[in-house]
């Protein structure tokens, strides 16, 4: 009886150690520039979620906020691929919000194409992006595997191409190198 017990609580402890990614946490990225614009990223795995907070900022130095992305992801890990591991995320949440009046208006005009195709944004009130195409990015869909790459480094997290493209979902082209965004373990107080 001592052995099968001592053998169930050997099971049960290395299931839980096994459920723990190693990017489990939260992890932060710096102000990074983009184009004319800037964005700072957060990402939280924790029990197999993903959670992301992309803001996107009018200018390079990451001071005035225009609009933030909100994704929610089962994820898995997976075997070595190209310079890093392999990374699959399945969205259940993509949602935009803009935070600038300007942006609004801009959105909203009939005489470009941003906006994600939707002409009646509000300010600070989340919209459905799924499967969008919202210049530059084209979101992912809710439901659909964005198949992406991962790399842990010593005190860092990179991806392949996350948080910058979102529609990777064939994974014949999933990313073989890693991009230059770099993210941070975020400090607990």
């Amino acid at each position: 009886m001592k052995i099968v017990i001592n053998a169930v609580t050997f099971l049960l402890f290395s299931i839980s150690v096994l459920a723990k990614s190693d990017i489990t946490g939260n992890w932060v990225s710096e102000c990074n520039i983009f184009g004319n614009h800037s964005f700072k990223a957060v990402i939280k795995f924790e029990n197999s979620k993903e959670t992301v907070n992309f803001k996107l900022f009018e200018d390079k130095v990451c001071t005035t906020h225009s609009l933030s992305m909100a994704y929610e992801a089962s994820y898995i890990t997976g075997a070595k691929f190209g310079d890093g591991k392999k990374f699959n995320s399945t969205p259940s949440k993509v949602e935009m919000t803009v935070h600038l009046q300007s942006v609004i208006e801009k959105f909203n005009s009939n005489t470009n194409e941003d906006g994600c195709g939707f002409k009646n944004w509000k300010l600070n009130v989340a919209q459905n992006v799924s499967g969008k195409f919202c210049r530059p990015f084209k979101m992912p869909t809710i439901g659909k595997t964005v198949y992406d790459i991962y790399k842990l480094n010593l005190n860092s997290l990179v991806f392949g191409g996350l948080p910058t493209q979102w529609d990777l979902v064939d994974p014949t082209v999933r990313p073989k190198q890693l991009s230059k965004v770099e993210f941070w373990i975020a400090k607990t107080k």
